[in-house]
């Protein structure tokens, strides 16, 4: 069975808002559905390599400090699909939209909840949040 390594980040800004891509309506697998930056680790990259890289391209961003929030795994065909979740709010550049997406915004753990987003980024979105102090 062929493995399929996937790395995302979720960006938290300092209203602790994420930031999230929209994928573009011919888009093969998921067509107008919101993502979280990230996409498929290359052969012999690690997935926090990976998650760095693909922001970069989809974003912009370079991340820093990322830390694991998230695995989730599940089988498709003769493949198993492995998503390494990582959370970031330490960030340098301007967000700036690539080829494969077409919009993007900064959205709330309310609004991940209302949106065509995958579950996994929902559940690593509620488990940042709740690691993270209440403002006084």
């Amino acid at each position: 069975m062929q493995v399929e390594l996937i790395a995302k980040t979720l960006v938290s800004n300092a209203d602790g808002k994420f930031l999230i891509l929209q994928r573009h309506e011919n888009d093969p697998h998921r067509p107008c559905e919101w993502d979280l930056p990230g996409g498929q680790a290359e052969p012999g990259e690690s997935p926090i390599d990976a998650a760095k890289r693909e922001a970069r391209e989809e974003t912009g961003l370079q991340l820093m400090n990322l830390r694991p929030i998230h695995i989730a795994s599940r089988i498709s065909s003769n493949c198993q699909v492995v998503k390494t979740i990582f959370t970031t709010s330490s960030y340098t550049g301007e967000v700036s939209l690539s080829h494969e997406h077409r919009a993007l915004q900064w959205a709330s753990v309310n609004t991940l909840a209302e949106l065509p987003i995958s579950p996994d980024y929902r559940t690593a979105a509620l488990m940042v949040q709740s690691s993270q102090p209440i403002p006084q």
